[in-house]
């Protein structure tokens, strides 16, 4: 298949007719081709209203797309992102190439598989000014929380020092997603970090993953913040009550993928 079989459908995402754009993203689901699924993951970032279905009818397209053939998917996927058209219009829409691509990242995430790990990690620890803006890095970080698996949580871990703090939070929430207890150890380190922001995020992500081991450095970061910091010493206070549940209950950590990462943090 070559692009001019395409080529009118693409004109037709120009229409600034809602049921127009809808038939051309239809008839763009029938092609297992690089230009069309640029342009489906597009979609999902324009909001017609009073269009309300819009949104879920675009996802169920790509849904029942992913789903005819799986693995062309995911390799059509990974070539988006590697290789990404650029800018493109929707609608009276320019839809941002930054956004799409993130969002092929996210559908990654979604229907991926182990294969798919090193090319989320390649990403994430992609520095931004090089290649990648904000938004595919941040995706990065999500999927690899869907997806889990000892390699996924490592590069995470790796990127907890991130240097941008949207970055670092979005791999606590991705760790929080994996939800091994084994990573409140590296997570507690980020209670050091200057950002208040990143510091209430890792005590609300503790609360839901941490042991008995992290207990003293959230006792006292809560403590020395709770005066110049209310949120912080709000949540602090509940995350600690409930690791103190925990241990109480007798719930420990369990080992985390043998010595990969250290057990112990310094106060």
């Amino acid at each position: 298949m070559d692009n001019a079989q395409i080529a009118p459908h693409v004109e037709a995402l120009k229409s600034t007719d809602s049921r127009v754009r809808l038939n051309a993203l239809t008839a763009l689901a029938g092609y297992m081709h690089k230009e069309a699924i640029y342009l489906l993951m597009a979609a999902t970032h324009y909001f017609p209203l009073p269009s309300s279905d819009y949104q879920a009818n675009v996802n169920k397209l790509i849904k029942n797309l992913a789903e005819s053939d799986r693995e062309k998917f995911i390799g059509t996927l990974i070539d988006v992102i590697e290789h990404p058209l650029g800018n493109c219009d929707i609608g009276d829409k320019k839809i941002d190439g930054d956004f799409v691509v993130s969002t092929a990242i996210e559908f990654l995430g979604k229907f991926g598989n182990e294969s798919v790990i090193e090319t989320l990690v390649k990403v994430l620890h992609t520095p931004r000014q090089t290649r990648f803006g904000k938004y595919p890095r941040e995706s990065a970080a999500r999927a690899l929380g869907q997806l889990g698996g000892a390699r996924a949580t490592i590069a995470l871990i790796k990127s907890l020092t991130d240097e941008e703090i949207n970055i670092v939070k979005g791999v606590i929430d991705a760790l929080e997603i994996i939800g091994d207890p084994g990573t409140a150890l590296p997570l507690a380190e980020c209670l050091k970090h200057p950002s208040a922001i990143v510091r209430r995020h890792v005590l609300n992500t503790l609360g839901k993953i941490g042991d008995e081991q992290i207990l003293p450095l959230m006792r006292m970061v809560t403590a020395e913040n709770n005066d110049a910091d209310g949120m912080l010493g709000f949540i602090g206070t509940w995350a600690i009550s409930e690791v103190e549940e925990r241990v109480k209950q007798g719930k420990q950590a369990p080992a985390l993928f043998d010595d990969t990462v250290p057990r112990t943090i310094a106060i």
